[in-house]
């Protein structure tokens, strides 16, 4: 029998993940940190559509995040 997966505290893998684009002179955008709020301070595994709800909760979309995303990678 395997043990469940030790929760991690989701402000500390933000601040990994602020950390990791600011090593790779990535911005940190509030595009970005939406998201990766949204999977990070999830209670259990979420879907595409699970942080698309989660956005909007927020007043963000998606299609932002992807546009800022698409904009970052130009």
């Amino acid at each position: 029998m395997t043990s469940p997966p030790t929760k991690v505290d989701g402000n500390v893998l933000l601040e990994m993940f602020r950390r990791y684009l600011r090593d790779h002179n990535l911005p940190v955008t509030q595009q970005r940190e939406a998201v990766a709020g949204a999977v990070f301070f999830a209670e259990a595994h979420v879907s595409v559509g699970d942080i698309e709800h989660a956005l909007e909760g927020r007043g963000a979309t998606a299609e932002g995040a992807a546009a800022g995303a698409e904009v970052q990678a130009a």
